[in-house]
């Protein structure tokens, strides 16, 4: 079975940013008690904005984080029998056995299968360009078995 991921992994940066975002996060929250406890300095450039500042990097990197992890998930990938992909707006892996295609149109970035009673788009946009070639070349294959 040969696979391909959509997006690719970046297990390394997604693992920093999610120990950065909780560590700025608990560093702002911090600062921020502390600053609560003694009062709140409230003008900008000299107040106690640190604490906010630190709170919200925090929150917005362990978001990146969590969405390049999240995004690890989607794939394309096929055997002699069937193609099955899951894509982000799917909610469930698609399965296409071979035999049920009735023509296929391949796009730039796009590929329409033909099925009997309906048709599938499968997106090809956000994969490398050696993947995308190897998709095309298969799918240029079963095209002309079709």
């Amino acid at each position: 079975m040969e696979r391909f991921q959509i997006f690719k992994k970046q297990r390394g940066i997604q693992l920093f940013y999610m120990i950065f975002g909780l560590s700025s996060l608990t560093l702002g929250i911090t600062l921020l008690i502390n600053t609560f406890e003694t009062s709140f300095r409230t003008n900008f450039p000299d107040g106690d904005w640190n604490g906010v500042i630190y709170s919200l990097q925090g929150i917005i990197f362990f978001t990146i984080g969590h969405l390049w992890r999240k995004n690890e998930k989607y794939f394309i990938e096929w055997n002699n029998e069937e193609l099955r992909y899951l894509f982000p707006k799917n909610k469930l892996i698609e399965n296409i056995k071979w035999s049920d295609i009735k023509g296929i149109k391949i796009d730039t970035l796009k590929i329409n299968i033909e099925l009997s009673g309906d048709h599938k788009i499968i997106n090809l946009d956000n994969l490398q360009y050696k993947e995308v070639k190897r998709i095309k070349e298969k799918f240029e294959e079963m095209n002309a078995t079709i």
